[in-house]
């Protein structure tokens, strides 16, 4: 449990350990965010005169962040055990590259929108000139033309 004195203990995760005091109430403000994915510009904002990537260094050595394979993002611990559809590396690419003209595809989309019952292969969309990032190489590819 990591709390203060003025706001309630958030749960500890499975695997987590306390974080330094002064980074306690950068933890708090990203658990209360609720993102599925962190960014380095989500620490900056709240990271409280501390460098963000060391509080990204300490928060991911303590169990707080799960990696991702886009740079500068990673999962929460919160969301890290979630049995999800699997689009987290394409929205931590989005939020770290937002002109990145990437979004989920085929099937996918009715298995994220609750429509299908049975998962799908992972799906996301494309333009045919634009190259596909390192980390959305494990996706499946559709390509499509915009207006």
């Amino acid at each position: 449990m990591v709390g203060t004195a003025t706001r309630p203990a958030i749960p500890a995760c499975h695997g987590t350990r306390r974080p330094p005091d002064a980074m306690v109430p950068a933890l708090n403000a990203l658990w209360d965010s609720g993102q599925r994915v962190i960014t380095l510009a989500d620490i900056e904002a709240v990271s409280d005169g501390i460098p963000a990537d060391r509080v990204a260094k300490t928060l991911r050595e303590r169990g707080w962040l799960e990696p991702l394979s886009a740079r500068g993002a990673w999962l929460p611990a919160r969301w890290a055990y979630c049995k999800t559809v699997g689009f987290e590396e394409l929205l931590a690419r989005l939020r770290t590259h937002p002109d990145t003209p990437a979004a989920i595809a085929g099937k996918s989309v009715m298995e994220v929108s609750g429509w299908l019952k049975r998962p799908t292969a992972r799906t996301v969309g494309m333009p045919p000139e634009e190259l596909v990032p390192r980390c959305l190489q494990g996706f499946r590819l559709h390509r499509w033309n915009p207006c």
